[in-house]
């Protein structure tokens, strides 16, 4: 987990920022991918070294914990019933390229190391899930997640840093009439950041190795089937 605190070099700044969709709607600041991506080599170094900094210390900047949200109808449709709305974040786009890279890093070391066991599909590059779950990030307690990222020996400072990105986040929802006021959001991650499926893994990763282990685990259906199966008058 070492390579997680290894400064971010411009080399790695400028391949993380390639893979950004530049078409992508731009968060709270108005800072879109396409002006990040001309910005000259002393503004990237600058972002750089403020991101090195955040990192080192374990706190981030409180305008990335601004979020705008943007309500997008599931495929069932919308019909005015709020559980057919996929809440997409609109996030400060430094951030997003920030938690890019440390997702990259994070995904290759446990990958390559297969540090996480349990069978689950979902977070890494080329897998996969077919059982969504409903409200999965809203349901994370972030002290929670703090614990599932030290069973996995990351830094201090890196867990702070990824636990102080979700605590205290405000949110403000896109509708039809404008914009809402910013509102304390409660527990759990943003669905528009690239660490959450990373993270999701990670959180749920010892319940699943747990039960994997022990067959005696886990929970039993049971149906008792009547022996009259007559209507009864």
């Amino acid at each position: 987990m070492e390579a997680l605190n290894s400064p971010v070099q411009l080399d790695e700044w400028m391949s993380t920022l390639k893979e950004m969709n530049t078409s992508s709607t731009s968060g709270p600041s108005g800072i879109s991918y396409s002006i990040i991506k001309h910005l000259p080599d002393i503004a990237h170094n600058t972002i750089i070294n403020f991101i090195n900094l955040s990192v080192q210390i374990g706190i981030v900047p409180s305008q990335w914990r601004l979020s705008t949200i943007c309500p997008i109808p599931k495929p069932e449709g919308f019909n005015y019933d709020l559980n057919n709305i996929r809440p997409i974040a609109l996030l400060d786009n430094i951030r997003k390229c920030a938690t890019k890279l440390l997702n990259n890093r994070l995904s290759n070391i446990l990958k390559q190391h297969n540090i996480l066991r349990g069978l689950n599909f979902y977070g890494l590059k080329g897998e996969d899930t077919t059982v969504p779950l409903k409200k999965a990030y809203d349901s994370m307690p972030l002290a929670s997640l703090r614990k599932a990222l030290e069973r996995i020996d990351i830094s201090n400072n890196v867990i702070d840093w990824i636990v102080d990105l979700f605590d205290k986040i405000l949110i403000r929802v896109i509708t039809d009439f404008g914009l809402m006021d910013y509102a304390h959001a409660g527990d759990g991650i943003d669905q528009g950041d690239a660490l959450s499926p990373l993270l999701w893994w990670i959180f749920y990763d010892p319940l699943l190795v747990a039960l994997d282990s022990n067959s005696h685990r886990g929970y039993e259906l049971q149906i008792k089937w009547p022996t009259d199966i007559s209507r009864q008058h």
